[in-house]
């Protein structure tokens, strides 16, 4: 689906994680491995959902996420992925008609590590991306949570935003 998107139109939203005022995901305690292996961190949120997409936002927010970069379409996302860097991304299957794939195929390249996320049961993810995490909509902010974590916790790259 799409948000009122017009043909051709670009919509880009970039927030940094400090002015998004979002509702704390887990009580004082819980969850400060997740904050700690996500904080700093640059991340791609592919998703033409308006609603679904301010839920991420929310919880990358929690988080610790430094920047969370969004595009609703494959080529601003790939416009994204090449003009920034990150340290890992999101990516909805189903974009407006179009799949995620191509995105994916250079975030392998470039070794960033993703998680998929579909609301179709019976989306089949094709065979190269089998080790990648796939969230099935509707999902709760535990599920991202752990989605998330799981996945930087099997690549743990350096922040983008560190200097090599």
């Amino acid at each position: 689906g799409g948000w009122g998107r017009k043909p051709g139109a670009l919509c880009i939203l970039r927030m940094s994680a400090q002015a998004v005022c979002a509702k704390s995901t887990f009580p004082l305690g819980e969850g400060s491995s997740m904050t700690e292996l996500l904080a700093g961190r640059r991340v791609l949120v592919v998703e033409d959902e308006m609603m679904v997409l301010l839920n991420i936002e929310s919880m990358l927010a929690d988080l610790g996420c430094e920047t969370i970069s969004v595009a609703a379409t494959v080529e601003s996302a790939l416009a994204l992925v090449d003009a920034e860097r990150f340290d890992c991304a999101m990516l909805d299957v189903n974009l407006g008609g179009q799949t995620s794939y191509p995105i994916a195929d250079v975030l392998v390249a470039r070794s960033i590590p993703f998680v998929f996320s579909t609301g179709y049961d019976d989306h089949r993810i094709p065979v190269r991306f089998g080790d990648k995490g796939v969230l099935k909509k509707p999902y709760g902010d535990e599920e991202l949570a752990i989605a998330l974590v799981q996945m930087m916790s099997a690549a743990t790259p350096v922040p983008a935003n560190v200097a090599k």
